[in-house]
């Protein structure tokens, strides 16, 4: 138990804006994503694929929905005289809302804004049926950021994981909140590939503490490619 909650608790929450950012001020868009994301430098931690299909409306909201898959890589043991690699996988489902605060001038710079609010629910796919359980864990996040027209981007996040204790029998909540930026390389008008790194705000604050660059090998990186269509 105390593993699952470990695994649980160093969930990666994934909200992004990647549609919203494509399309200019005044248009609807529809997107199609494919995300990857995985530990900077670690043999272990979580890796995640997940594909999201999200709309873009004429006035500045964004919703999505998104599904995928969650491994985390682990070495289990045994009072350190033996022990394996191993992994588990869960399926991951989910939503997310954003709303664009953008500016006229989209194409002599600026900055542009946005809240979001995310929701990931993990489950377990039985093998045999293909059908998953009900959900083990919750994620909610709730995000703010800025944008330029040329696709750079910063973020800041709260993310509340609600899991059930069976230990304790009740419902838990752990906080954590995170560092979120990278960049958006378009490919012609309607394609991009976007690059994010993210880290927990406790490891940016030890790095400062410390100056120890170090830390920073404790973020993630993710990948996401696809396009918005009808967005000019």
């Amino acid at each position: 138990m105390k593993k699952m909650i470990l695994v649980f608790s160093l969930i990666i929450g994934c909200c992004f804006t990647q549609t919203g950012m494509l399309a200019e001020k005044g248009y609807g868009a529809f997107g199609i994503w494919g995300e990857a994301s995985a530990p900077v430098d670690s043999d272990y931690g979580q890796e995640r694929t997940v594909l999201s299909l999200d709309y873009m409306t004429k006035f500045g909201l964004e919703i999505g929905i998104k599904a995928g898959t969650l491994t985390d890589n682990y070495y289990e043991g045994w009072y350190g005289y033996y022990g394996y690699d191993a992994s588990m996988e869960y399926a991951i489902t989910g939503y997310n809302i954003e709303y664009h605060f953008k500016n006229n001038n989209m194409y002599r710079g600026g900055t542009n804004f946005y809240i979001g609010y995310d929701v990931e629910e993990l489950s377990f796919e039985d093998e045999d049926t293909g059908t998953l359980s009900d959900p083990l864990s919750e994620m909610k996040t709730y995000s703010l950021g800025l944008y330029s027209n040329k696709r750079t981007f910063f973020e800041l996040s709260q993310e509340t994981f609600s899991y059930y204790d069976t230990i304790l029998g009740q419902e838990v909540d752990v906080e954590n909140e995170f560092v979120k930026f990278g960049g958006l390389i378009r490919i012609g008008r309607k394609a991009g590939v976007l690059i994010s790194y993210k880290i927990d705000t406790d490891y940016v604050e030890a790095m400062f503490e410390n100056e120890d660059l170090e830390y920073f090998k404790q973020g993630d990186l993710t990948l996401a490619i696809g396009g918005a269509f009808g967005a000019w």
